[in-house]
């Protein structure tokens, strides 16, 4: 399963959310807005803030901030139809906010498209297209797609096996890995 919807470890709100101080009811006061939107979702979504765990509210909230066009959000809300959460499974609709955030660089979405077609999710199966969304999105160092790429690259599944290549995929992964480690660390420690 795909639960990528807090992507940014940097995020000081995910510092608020672990120590329970976000105020979900001041919230509210602005939940016409996007990025309140996205925040009130995740909050849902995860259970934060002293809020119970609500899946389908989840989904409201991520649907209107998607709706809107918020990046994030329009890829959060393409993680709900992508697995089913608070919502039925949908791969078509998935698909459509996977690539809007794509279209802006969202390297998280531009690998769940490569998902999409590597199997055949909502639209026709191609690996060779879901690889080369897969490349795209660890050129942007994303760790499951430069994950992914280097097991590719070391199997020789869709391509030639060259070891080079995974070592250098796998590389990355581990390097981007343990900066994202230290940053929760610092943010979580802070």
């Amino acid at each position: 399963m795909n639960y990528g919807l807090l992507n940014c470890p940097r995020n000081q709100e995910k510092h608020l959310f672990y120590n329970n101080k976000i105020d979900f009811n001041n919230l509210l006061k602005y939940e016409h807005e996007p990025n309140v939107q996205f925040l009130l979702g995740n909050i849902k979504f995860f259970g934060f803030a002293n809020q119970v765990k609500d899946l389908i509210n989840a989904f409201e909230y991520l649907k209107a901030s998607g709706e809107s066009g918020h990046t994030v959000g329009e890829h959060a809300l393409g993680v709900m139809y992508h697995n089913g959460f608070g919502t039925e499974k949908n791969f078509k609709n998935a698909f459509t906010f996977y690539s809007s955030a794509a279209s802006k660089g969202y390297s998280p979405s531009i690998f769940n498209l490569g998902q999409l077609y590597m199997y055949g999710l909502g639209v026709d199966k191609d690996e060779l297209l879901g690889f080369e969304y897969y490349l795209s999105s660890a050129k942007k160092k994303n760790i499951v797609a430069l994950h992914h790429v280097g097991c590719i690259y070391h199997e020789g599944i869709l391509t030639e096996e060259d070891d080079n290549r995974a070592i250098y995929y796998l590389h990355n992964k581990v390097r981007m890995k343990n900066e994202v480690c230290s940053d929760l660390n610092n943010i979580l420690n802070n």
